[in-house]
């Protein structure tokens, strides 16, 4: 039994503005409410894992004991961790 190739015909439309014509949308198949809503889904992703990141990096304690971006406790109140050289052996 032979598998049959099955295609979804592709509209010829001409391009609707300056975006369309510069970015080639129609013509690569797509539409621009099809590429804004995309460009959204992207950009809010991207706001999630930059805004999380921080969050899962900061409780994690490093080989010393520390934490990555500090004590939580100077964290919270804009503090550096001190250098090596400062804390008691």
């Amino acid at each position: 039994m032979r598998a049959m190739a099955t295609s979804t015909p592709v509209k010829e439309t001409a391009p609707v503005g300056a975006i369309d014509r510069y970015f080639k949308i129609t013509e690569r198949g797509s539409t621009i409410g099809q590429e804004i809503r995309g460009g959204l889904v992207t950009f809010f992703a991207m706001a999630y894992i930059v805004v999380l990141n921080p969050l899962i990096i900061g409780t994690v304690a490093d080989s010393q004991g520390g934490f990555i971006g500090g004590d939580p406790a100077c964290q919270s109140r804009g503090w550096r961790r001190p250098p090596p050289s400062w804390r008691a052996s």
